[in-house]
């Protein structure tokens, strides 16, 4: 994969370590994504009989903890490869509102879009 992503002039770190934080402070690097692709988009590889659930929430943790925006789950044990290719997207979840001008009201801080996310697994085309 990496080779191919060279020979068409695409930017990507193998096996780049995925900071975790708790409560502000560094606990270390405890995952490692398979790669990262232009700074953007982070590509888990398999070679299973089958994806599972816990391959899915793998690269969907990856992205929660990097807020980065897309995934690709590629399982090469198939015989097509785009049968193999799940495509992960981690959206900004939207907030009410309403919602937050009562947070405000009440002296809470008010939530920002941008530190909620929802992450859809969208099937291939």
């Amino acid at each position: 994969m990496a080779e191919e992503l060279k020979q068409a002039g695409l930017a990507y770190r193998m096996d780049v370590p995925v900071p975790v934080f708790y409560r502000g402070k560094a606990l270390g690097s405890g995952y490692r994504m398979d790669l990262l692709v232009e700074g953007t988009i982070v590509l888990e590889m398999k070679s299973v009989k089958a994806v599972i659930d816990i391959h899915r929430k793998q690269l969907i943790s990856y992205l929660k903890l990097t807020k980065l925006p897309l995934g690709l789950l590629i399982n090469f044990n198939v015989s097509l490869l785009r049968d193999g290719v799940s495509r992960v997207i981690n959206l900004p979840r939207s907030v009410p509102e309403a919602q937050t001008l009562d947070s405000q009201a009440h002296g809470e801080p008010a939530r920002r879009f941008s530190q909620q996310r929802s992450t859809r697994i969208v099937p291939p085309l």
